[in-house]
């Protein structure tokens, strides 16, 4: 064992010397059978920062729910990504450092260490005190817009609430600039404003609500606030306010 090792140390052979091997050669009497005696480390890069975020950064495509029986239901989607205050938003997995090889000659193979990536938060976000989070200030919709995630605590649907958008669920402030068409939902956990009319759908604000056109329920709408109601008409439906009922111009039914 002796006369072997001072052999390979003859030919520079330093490390990773596999002595366990070299005594089962010699116990068992295997000459002439290669085998091997020393074996150095790899290198191994570090992979590089990571962002994973807690939310659908892609909102080009709009995905609907399956119902049980296999049909799509046109109500929910995933148009809007409602946060909450403190919700952690994107979390950064750190580089990692390079793990440097060694040959068996004892020379050191040096290794890269993974890159780093930069969190950027945007409006109504923060960076966690360790620097590895995005976190919500506030209850609103994120977006990923410009390399940063923010908070926006306005929800806009810049035309009508139907197949295009499913049903509303905000926690915050709506604005509707068409109208509310029938057997869809809108709830906002603050004000609603909605610049055409509401049909046969169900519209709930835990503030106010403010139509400025009409509603024509077909016996079956359903206005629910909890603070006040501005309408011009409201014809054949249920309202109901904590605050006032407000109409400029004619209540049917």
């Amino acid at each position: 064992m002796d006369e072997i090792i001072s052999l390979l140390k003859s030919k520079n052979v330093v490390y990773g010397i596999k002595e366990k091997a070299i005594e089962d050669a010699i116990e068992n009497e295997l000459f002439n059978v290669p085998f091997i005696v020393a074996e150095g480390d790899m290198p191994y890069d570090g992979k590089d920062a990571q962002i994973q975020f807690h939310f659908k950064v892609d909102t080009d495509k709009v995905s609907f729910k399956i119902k049980e029986d296999g049909s799509i239901d046109f109500h929910e989607t995933d148009l809007i990504q409602s946060v909450v205050a403190g919700q952690i938003l994107a979390t950064k997995i750190p580089a990692e450092r390079g793990k440097p090889g060694k040959t068996i000659t004892g020379r050191i193979i040096p290794a890269k260490d993974g890159k780093d990536i930069k969190l950027n938060p945007g409006n109504n976000t923060h960076l966690s005190p360790d620097g590895n989070q995005i976190i919500s200030d506030i209850n609103g919709q994120v977006i990923f817009k410009n390399n940063k995630v923010q908070v926006e605590p306005v929800f806009e649907v810049t035309g009508d609430v139907d197949l295009t958008t499913g049903d509303i669920n905000f926690p915050g402030n709506v604005i509707i600039h068409g109208n509310v068409n029938d057997t869809f939902k809108v709830y906002a956990g603050g004000n609603i404003e909605i610049m055409g009319n509401i049909g046969k759908a169900e519209v709930v604000a835990e503030g106010n609500i403010i139509i400025r056109q009409g509603v024509q329920g077909k016996d079956e709408g359903k206005i629910v606030s909890a603070g006040d109601i501005f309408a011009k008409f409201i014809e054949r439906a249920n309202v109901k306010a904590e605050g006032y009922i407000i109409v400029t111009e004619v209540i049917l039914h």
